[in-house]
Parts: C-alpha cells; structure tokens; sequence
C-alpha cells in the first residue's frame, strides 16, 4: 500500500512539473504577442511577410493536424458536422 502511494506521488509530481512548463510557455507567449501588438512591430513585419509565405504555412499546419481531425470525426459523427 506505501509503495502505491509513493508512486502516486511521484506521478503527480510529474504531471504537476509538466504543467508548470506549459504554463509558464503560455505566459511567455502571451507576453511576447502583447509586446509586439503594442509596439507597433505588427506593421512593419507584414512589410515581409506576405500572403506568399502565410498560405504554405497555414497548408502545412492543416495537413499534419488532419489526421487526428479525422479520427476525431470518426468517432462522433454529429460533432463533425459542426
């Protein structure tokens, strides 16, 4: 019984550790797009990037995300539609 709880522990430690990473990328992230939106440096960027480098970009993210979006729909027809 003391060696499950043990493991318990360590497993919840893990996860907690995990989720404190992800955590802390999302507030770096969010800081990051504050900075730039309220810099101004939006504009100037969309001086070099055009809709010539954002199309593939957005082509290679949707086809490595269809997979799962199709298991997903696989699964619960109903949703899919939506």
């Amino acid at each position: 019984m003391e060696e499950r709880q043990e493991w318990q522990q360590n497993v919840t430690a893990e996860w907690q550790s995990r989720m404190r990473e992800v955590q802390g990328s999302i507030m770096v992230a969010s800081c990051f797009q504050v900075f730039i939106g309220a810099t101004g440096i939006l504009g100037l960027m969309l001086n070099y990037i055009g809709p010539l480098s954002i199309a593939p970009t957005i082509t290679l993210v949707s086809l490595s995300l269809f997979g799962p979006a199709a298991d997903f729909a696989g699964v619960h027809w109903g949703m899919a539609l939506l």
